[in-house]
């Protein structure tokens, strides 16, 4: 059977050109529910175009349409993959390829095969990524728009790879089958998608193909049958070829063009694009004011659209907002701290520097709505003033750019910057081996020079603005949200010897005023500890977890949840109870690229993010506040993985904490037993903030020799308030 593509979005729902589904009827069809949800998902409303799909699957279900309900499950699968929902996802995928295969759809077979190499590809399998589209390509024999598809995405895989020769094979299969496609959207989108690889490969340097060429006939074709999207897309791809060419009139006239037929349209998607595109080019002509201005668009425009975004890049298999929207705000902060060397007046120097803080701050904002894809995650307080912070608080704001870090740095008295000669590539590869090398609890290796390298790029360059401060407020960034800053070494000792950490996600996400003057009673009043010992789901036993919560309790009176009792359930009849403003889950926690996926061990089952959400919520609303302090001693984030460290912080800011206590990656079971009551026996006597207080528990590690190695102690950070 033919099918259908399109290819506007990530990897394509798969569009009929047959007449296999049921013809229209007064109540719609599968097949008028699948053209629907695809001309929402290609206009960027996936909230729609998910209704539609899983409407169009009840409905095929109801009629036993087998190729309905396998091609809905393919479009639906699809979505997902878009959303980086990728355990959905694969799920989908895979009910939709066991229906294909039962029932011999080779399209509905194909093109899933094309979304498992997308979903692979973006969870880091780059071999199994080629094997499945290879496998794509293979059974999309006769039909060639899929077959098109196959072999551009194949292509696209062998660039990332380093794979030129192999590149280029799978291009020139692309163009072969490309020249069997008839139906002229179809064969406009793939040319599209062509085009864009094309364009790829140039700026790679890969292979000198007649881009430009290319282009304008992807153009023509546009204008033919009057599709206004792809008009505007051709035009901003021929603006970044003469961009990258050096041809700036050229490249100016037609990003121009493209920006008109966007506004035009209305399409905010593309619409900041090209406005961020303009903002390069007046950059690069040394126009950095115009410049400015045409970021600042750029933000306006993808402030209106960005959770209607995909979540996942079929290109890269990165995360789209990172990918494409992070540098732009990146580049205005960049652009605004320039701005603040040239000038001489130092009010106007403030002035500009705080405007880069706040281009990163609404970066960040942005980027917690747009993990949790809810706009109200960030909207429950005003914008916090540096004047609300602690006096002897220093607040570091690391910018990472392609050439250099930036340290913007941040005191009562005033706010400065540090341009530190350290490209992304490197920071990001020595980040990444730091922590992997804390996961392995290798006490043989050497784990000082990675330290006193991050140490001399992050904090060397600032020590003069820390003095005695205490603490030091870390935003973190990217990668940066991975690190346990901790256990940075200046050939002396560790950071941590020197003063406390806490890391914040945003000053915006962060509540500074104390709980007494919010009303809240000045201390805590009561606390939940739950736990689970035993071996549960396939995670090992913790048996320190029973002597870690009994130790507490001597600080704090308590109700228990452990091991069997520990149960969701149980713990929703505590909270109607009564609340708690502490709340500690002595379980195993995992967070992920994906809150969908994020989760606390439970006897029952899991607590999902939602659902800990709502805890916290309640638990707070029972106290007439907020929760002050969540604790989660066995959790877990992947190195390298800054999405899933950002659902980490979410769990503070979403459902209102305070504070969150947390390891970033499975710590030792009696560490962790000993750490955790030396820290609330600091808090419990109140003379100390949390910071302080886990930096005492800390150093009562250190100096032990059985758990002096930061492996131990270093995982745990604070998150939020520090008081």
């Amino acid at each position: 059977m033919a099918g259908r593509i399109g290819v506007r979005g990530l990897v394509l729902p798969l569009m009929l050109l047959t007449s296999s589904l049921a013809p229209a009827l007064a109540e719609e069809t599968p097949a008028e529910l699948l053209q629907r949800g695809s001309a929402s998902q290609a206009a960027g409303h996936l909230d729609a175009a998910a209704e539609d799909y899983k409407a169009a699957l009840s409905q095929a279900g109801q009629q036993s349409d087998p190729h309905a309900t396998a091609t809905a499950l393919l479009d639906l699968g699809s979505l997902r993959v878009l959303r980086g929902e990728r355990d959905m996802a694969f799920r989908t995928l895979d009910d939709a390829l066991k229906m294909a295969r039962q029932n011999q759809f080779r399209d509905v077979e194909s093109g899933t095969l094309v979304n498992r190499a997308v979903l692979l590809a973006s969870a880091g399998r780059p071999k199994a990524a080629t094997q499945t589209i290879e496998e794509a390509f293979s059974r999309a024999d006769g039909l060639p728009e899929l077959r098109t598809l196959a072999a551009l995405y194949a292509s696209r895989l062998a660039v990332k790879e380093g794979k030129a020769a192999e590149s280029e094979r799978w291009l020139e299969e692309a163009r072969q089958s490309l020249e069997s496609v008839h139906a002229p959207e179809a064969r406009g989108d793939l040319m599209l998608k062509r085009a864009r690889l094309e364009l790829d490969r140039f700026v790679a340097g890969v292979h000198q193909a007649d881009v430009l060429g290319l282009l304008e006939a992807v153009f023509e074709a546009a204008v033919a049958r009057g599709d206004i999207r792809s008009q505007s897309y051709a035009l901003g791809y021929l603006g970044e070829f003469q961009e990258r060419s050096g041809h700036w009139p050229e490249a100016f006239a037609a990003t121009r063009r493209a920006l008109l037929l966007a506004q035009g349209e209305d399409l905010a998607d593309l619409a900041y694009q090209w406005y961020w595109q303009l903002g390069r080019l007046e950059r690069a002509t040394g126009h950095p004011e115009r410049a400015i201005e045409r970021y600042r668009d750029a933000i306006a425009a993808v402030q209106a659209i960005r959770l209607d975004m995909p979540v996942v890049d079929a290109i890269s298999g990165e995360p789209v907002f990172r990918r494409r929207v992070g540098p732009v705000f990146s580049g205005l902060a960049d652009l605004l701290l320039q701005a603040s060397d040239a000038t001489s007046d130092p009010v106007q120097r403030q002035a500009l520097l705080r405007a880069a803080r706040d281009a990163i701050e609404s970066f960040k904002a942005a980027e917690m709505e747009d993990y949790f894809r809810n706009r109200c995650v960030t909207g429950s307080g005003d914008s916090v003033s540096l004047d609300t912070v602690a006096e002897n608080a220093v607040v570091l704001y690391p910018i990472i750019l392609d050439d250099r870090l930036e340290l913007l740095i941040s005191t009562r008295a005033e706010l400065r910057h540090v341009s530190v000669p350290v490209a992304a590539a490197d920071l990001r590869r020595e980040v990444t081996n730091f922590r992997r090398r804390l996961e392995d609890y290798d006490l043989s290796a050497d784990i000082v020079s990675p330290a006193r390298h991050l140490y001399d790029w992050l904090i060397r360059p600032i020590e003069a603005d820390l003095g005695e401060r205490s603490p030091l407020v870390f935003v973190p960034d990217d990668v940066l949200r991975t690190l346990p800053l901790a256990a940075l070494h200046d050939g002396q000792g560790w950071l941590i010897q020197r003063l406390a950490v806490v890391v914040v996600p945003g000053l915006r996400l962060t509540e500074f005023t104390s709980a007494a003057a919010e009303g809240d009673s000045p201390g805590p009043t009561g606390m939940l500890l739950a736990g689970l010992s035993q071996s549960q789901s396939g995670f090992p036993a913790l048996p320190g977890v029973e002597k870690e919560l009994v130790e507490i309790r001597h600080y704090f009176p308590a109700e228990d949840a452990l091991n069997d009792s520990f149960t969701r359930d149980r713990i929703d009849h505590l909270i109607t109870q009564g609340g708690f403003s502490l709340m500690h889950f002595a379980s195993h926690a995992v967070f992920s690229g994906d809150p969908a996926t994020s989760f606390i061990l439970t006897h029952d089952g899991r607590i999902t993010m939602a659902e800990l959400e709502q805890f916290i919520r309640e638990s707070g609303g029972k106290k007439g506040g907020k929760v002050d302090l969540l604790t989660l001693s066995a959790c877990e984030t992947a190195a390298g993985n800054d999405r899933a460290a950002l659902g980490l912080a979410g769990a503070a800011v979403k459902g209102g904490a305070r504070s969150v206590v947390s390891s970033l990656w499975p710590i030792s079971d009696a560490a962790a037993s000993t750490l955790l009551p030396t820290f609330y026996a600091a808090l419990s006597r109140g003379q100390k903030s949390k910071a302080e207080a886990l930096r005492q528990a800390q150093l009562a590690l250190i100096n032990r020799p059985d758990y002096q190695h930061p492996s131990f102690w270093s995982p745990f950070i604070l998150i939020g308030r520090w008081q």
